[in-house]
């Protein structure tokens, strides 16, 4: 058995829609998660309790659940609701909720990380008289 260049070649056009259609997704899906991730990290430190745990449900229930099964639900189980997407929106939508969870636990823990009370302290400041960038 030899491998066919004309065969290959015939099928190239279909090859490079499908790869647009993956940069699409994944360009699409990461700027989604970039957002929602932003959103559900501030929600995480709400001084609100109904957001604060809506959030840490969402971050729980998504990362607990696999990327494949949350695809099937946003395509497939959200028309039963009245709410019908494209296939690639729905990529798209599935894609952002799904690493969005991700996301926002990363920046939480960045946001967490950062000791301001602490960087105030060294300067002989309070939060109040402000910080400057070069920590003078």
């Amino acid at each position: 058995m030899s491998f066919d260049f004309g065969f290959a070649l015939s099928i190239l056009p279909v090859l490079l829609r499908g790869a647009v259609l993956t940069v699409l997704a994944t360009f699409g899906g990461f700027a989604g998660a970039l957002v929602g991730g932003a959103i559900v990290a501030a929600m995480q430190r709400s001084d609100i309790k109904a957001l604060r745990y809506i959030a840490i449900g969402f971050v729980y229930v998504i990362r607990n659940t696999p990327l494949l099964v949350q695809l099937y639900f946003v395509f497939y189980v959200l028309p039963s609701f009245g709410i019908t997407i494209g296939a690639l929106a729905a990529g798209i939508l599935g894609l952002s909720l799904h690493y969005s969870a991700f996301i926002a636990e990363v920046y939480r823990a960045g946001i967490g990380a950062v000791p301001v009370v602490g960087l105030a302290e060294q300067a002989g400041r309070t939060i109040e008289d402000g910080i400057a960038v070069d920590g003078t």
